[in-house]
């Protein structure tokens, strides 16, 4: 009999490190596009130049690093992480396309429980296409692309709600309990002309939409676009808008 473990490895990053990512991201010339004046586009990054004769040790950027031993069974197997989450004592690791599972750990590597599962019932996903932390509540919600729906649950596992989704998303992050900013790839109809090919919204609670934004350009000779296009990290929005070379920081106000 073979057993597998999975290992999980925490860092911790020095000042020096944040501060570097910031000023990658603030510090790019401003670009204008077609947004509202609820969405300000902050800046863009087409080219990033690696200088390779440049060695930095690792000690000098890491402050903290350890090793966190996942309980493994027969029924809790990791194929791949998708997308990790950290909130209070609880690790969630989300695996979309091989476990097709979202499980919940503790700081030790302690299996807790997981959150939802495949199948087509009322509190059941068809698949997981994107999870994202609602701040304030600190629920989960699950984009389910196939229903159009975004499923809500505690950290327990226990179903809350599901809200409908207007069209057919491919990320979305809570901006707080009610309003999100969502993206899609490519031009799914959206039901409103209006909107045809535009691939960055913001909702309000009841899923209408306040503003929308990045027109898809379709560059013939574009062969390859971002999945994950929209990314959270505490109160800053990045986005990657589909058949484009840039990164870009998006404010939300309110």
């Amino acid at each position: 009999m073979y057993r597998t473990h999975t290992m999980l490895t925490i860092i911790h990053m020095k000042q020096y490190f944040l501060t570097f990512s910031i000023f990658l991201f603030v510090c790019c010339a401003k670009q204008k596009d077609n947004l509202t004046n609820q969405l300000v586009f902050n800046g863009n990054i087409d080219t990033i130049k690696i200088d390779t004769t440049n060695f930095i040790q690792a000690k000098h950027i890491i402050s903290n690093l350890k090793i966190i031993k996942l309980e493994t069974t027969s029924s809790i197997l990791i194929g791949g992480i998708d997308k990790l989450l950290s909130v209070e004592d609880k690790i969630i690791i989300i695996d979309k396309r091989k476990a097709q599972n979202i499980f919940v750990f503790d700081t030790t590597g302690q299996y807790l429980n997981s959150i939802g599962k495949i199948g087509r019932g009322p509190t059941e996903y068809i698949g997981i296409d994107d999870v994202t932390l609602i701040p304030e509540t600190n629920h989960i919600g699950v984009l389910d692309r196939g229903t159009k729906k975004i499923k809500i649950f505690d950290l327990k596992g226990k179903f809350i709600r599901s809200e409908d989704t207007p069209f057919y998303l491919n990320n979305i992050e809570y901006l707080n309990q009610h309003q999100k900013i969502g993206s899609l790839i490519g031009r799914y109809p959206n039901g409103t002309e209006k909107y045809s090919g535009y691939s960055l919204f913001t909702f309000d609670k009841n899923w209408e939409i306040i503003n929308y934004a990045f027109k898809d350009p379709f560059k013939p000779n574009f062969k390859f676009t971002s999945i994950n296009t929209l990314k959270k990290y505490n109160n800053h929005i990045f986005y990657t808008p589909p058949f484009e070379n840039l990164i870009c920081e998006i404010d939300f106000i309110d």
